[in-house]
């Protein structure tokens, strides 16, 4: 049912370490920053929470675009320490979106991924 919504939870696993699981959501034609950095905000409350839950913390915070003619770009950014906490995620988000929407046309997904899980 959640895949008819728009919304997929995806598990994600990295060799040595394991990673969050990342929320994502397609946004039909978003092409306002305020809109996509909500959505990132809420992925970000999810997702960070689901750390917390397992007693980890995480240190890499990566936001991928998937634009409308299905062209991907990523872009990471590591926090100085571990951390649990969404609030650590928030101050990075408008950079790491700046730095990953590199042309002005419509967006079709917009995902999160927490790494460096400790």
């Amino acid at each position: 049912m959640a895949a008819c919504s728009g919304v997929r939870r995806v598990p994600i696993s990295m060799i040595g370490r394991p990673a969050a699981a990342v929320t994502m959501r397609a946004a039909a034609d978003a092409t306002a920053d305020a809109s996509t950095l909500a959505r990132l905000r809420g992925s970000a409350d999810r997702v960070a929470g689901k750390v917390r839950e397992d007693g980890k913390s995480f240190r890499t915070v990566t936001v991928k675009f998937r634009y409308n003619d299905m062209q991907d770009v990523s872009r990471a950014l590591s926090l100085d320490e571990p951390s649990d906490l969404e609030q650590d995620i928030y101050p990075v988000l408008p950079l790491l979106v700046r730095k990953a929407w590199e042309r002005r046309v419509s967006i079709r997904m917009v995902a999160m991924r927490l790494t460096g899980i400790y």
